[in-house]
């Protein structure tokens, strides 16, 4: 029979201690492994969700860039009509200022005398009156 020297055992005992130390550190090491592979699925699964949600953000965007541009050409319009407002009132006035100096004019024409040498001068007056 075969004899083994005394320390071949404690060998052989060493060398099985440092195998399953071993075995355990690998076990660690796939168990963080997958840890990291699972956040890693975890992190493209938060990236496809922002990005998603950045294209419906970029959506929005545009739907409230139009409607400012909508809103501006609106702004336009408006002031080009109160443009147009301002300077039919301006015409107004002077119209206005016109028929009273004619209505001052033909007052003072009938306060001169009984007599109406104008008589175009009363239809004047009854066009202003009653237009």
């Amino acid at each position: 029979s075969l004899v083994l020297p005394p320390f071949y055992s404690l060998f052989r005992n060493t060398r099985m201690n440092i195998l399953t130390g071993n075995h355990k550190r690998v076990k660690e090491i796939s168990s963080t492994v997958n840890l990291h592979d699972y956040q890693v699925g975890e992190l493209c699964e938060t990236v496809k969700l922002q990005r998603e949600s950045l294209l419906v953000q970029e959506g929005e965007v545009q739907k409230l860039t139009a409607t400012v541009r909508l809103q501006e050409e609106s702004l336009r319009v408006q002031e080009l009509q109160v443009q147009d407002l301002i300077a039919t009132t301006k015409s107004q006035g002077e119209i206005l200022r016109a028929q009273q100096r004619l209505l001052m004019m033909m007052l003072e024409k009938l306060e001169k005398g009984p007599e109406v040498r104008e008589p175009h001068l009363l239809e004047g007056l009854a066009d202003v009156i009653i237009p």
